[in-house]
């Protein structure tokens, strides 16, 4: 944990996931050597805000000391960018974590083959059962499987890579202490003894809106490639395979019925472009030529729909009737979020889509300041007055609406 307690400092000051930490390294030979430089020569830097200053002068090192016992107490590792564990991984991407909050031990990323698998909380049994045995699959193969440990999708694949007794990552978007989900603890136990729970969030931090769209940049970014398991139109999930396509990872999807809202994201992610999955191959495949050390592809062949193990696992998740058939229930379909008259806004004739969903006030004005031309951060900060942090705050929030998106060079637009 080189430089922890510095590190700790600057995402305190800066903010969770801000695209400025990293680079102080392109002007200064250390974090450290950053902060003893002080005011004058950060102002020099040009590169933050006035309240980005006041912030960095604020916050102390006795915070991050906190911390860093707080820690040593309930035996979690803290990487850092300066530490060898650090996955290069995550530095290949523009808002790399500089602080990572370990519970377990952290497979060595970098040289090994890892599969990001995601889908949606409300899910159906069979999405289930799709999981956990694609999760087995992947890692008895020799693949590393990264969830983002919520229910549903998420705990099927971590636990199909734990009956497959194989080394997986938990990405959380809270800290690592934060009561959440605690119905769910057990799957992050069991993670955590043969590799790792993780975060960027101090220990004690909460969960919010903000801070699972947030998590998972860093899901994709240390996968390979991200599996869409099953997943409706809007839904989180199909973020993480957003940003894996801008950070050029490979996206695959399980083919669904085009008649079931389910599968409504799956489907979409093919039409764009996505790789069908129907084996365990479909996926391993793509990486055997460059990890030929990692991996076995002895069961992979096997379509899902045909494997030993999907009765098996069916068991867990469907009950049977008295003459041992399985007991079909009805599907929870998702809402699409429906569409609502247009009103016209500020900037010229422009006409801006709203939603029907509950925004905040802050939010709102953001949103507000969309045109039809494509914006970047600096122009909303701009039009809205406000900070930075806000401002990123609620295009998380109108990302996960479905009302913008998200376009290359950190450019946004309202999604028409």
């Amino acid at each position: 944990m080189k430089n922890a307690r510095y590190w700790i400092w600057l995402q305190t000051a800066l903010g969770y996931g801000s695209a400025k930490a990293i680079r102080v390294l392109e002007h200064f030979d250390s974090v450290a050597d950053f902060y003893n430089a002080g005011e004058n020569k950060w102002r020099e830097m040009k590169m933050f805000t006035s309240l980005e200053l006041e912030r960095l002068k604020k916050a102390s090192l006795n915070q991050a000391d906190q911390v860093i016992r707080e820690c040593d107490r309930c035996g979690y590792s803290i990487i850092t960018p300066d530490d060898d564990q650090y996955p290069v991984r995550l530095l290949r991407i523009k808002d790399p974590p500089v602080v990572l909050y370990v519970w377990g031990t952290l497979p060595d990323i970098d040289d090994n083959v890892t599969i990001a698998m995601v889908g949606t909380r409300k899910c159906t049994e069979n999405g289930l059962i799709v999981a956990e045995l694609l999760g087995y699959r992947i890692a008895q193969a020799g693949g590393i499987i990264v969830s983002g440990g919520a229910k549903g999708i998420d705990t099927a694949c971590s636990q199909g890579a734990v009956d497959a007794k194989s080394a997986s990552v938990i990405v959380l978007g809270c800290g690592l202490n934060h009561p959440y989900l605690l119905d769910n603890l057990q799957i992050r136990n069991n993670v955590a003894k043969n590799g790792a729970v993780i975060s960027e969030y101090q220990p004690r931090y909460s969960s919010s809106r903000y801070t699972f769209p947030r998590r998972n940049r860093i899901m994709s970014a240390l996968a390979l490639g991200v599996v869409v398991v099953e997943s409706p139109k809007k839904s989180g999930s199909l973020i993480t395979a957003d940003h894996a396509l801008e950070q050029g990872k490979d996206v695959y999807a399980i083919p669904g019925d085009i008649m079931s809202e389910a599968y409504a994201g799956n489907n979409a992610m093919l039409q764009d472009g996505a790789t069908a999955v129907y084996t365990p191959y479909d996926i391993l495949s793509e990486y055997v030529s460059e990890y030929p050390h990692r991996l076995n592809l002895k069961n992979a062949a096997i379509p899902i729909s045909e494997d030993k193990l999907f009765n098996k696992i069916a068991q867990r998740y469907i009950p049977k009737d008295n003459e041992g058939y399985f007991v079909k229930k009805p599907v929870d379909k998702a809402k699409p979020m429906e569409k609502v008259a247009d009103v016209k806004e500020d900037y010229g004739e422009f006409v801006l889509p709203r939603s029907n969903v509950p925004l905040s006030e802050k939010t709102s004005k953001i949103y507000n300041c969309f045109t039809k031309e494509d914006v970047t951060i600096d122009i909303l900060i701009s039009r809205s007055g406000m900070d930075i942090g806000t401002v990123l705050a609620a295009v998380t929030e109108l990302e996960i609406y479905g009302l913008i998106k998200s376009l290359p060079g950190e450019r946004y637009k309202v999604n028409l």
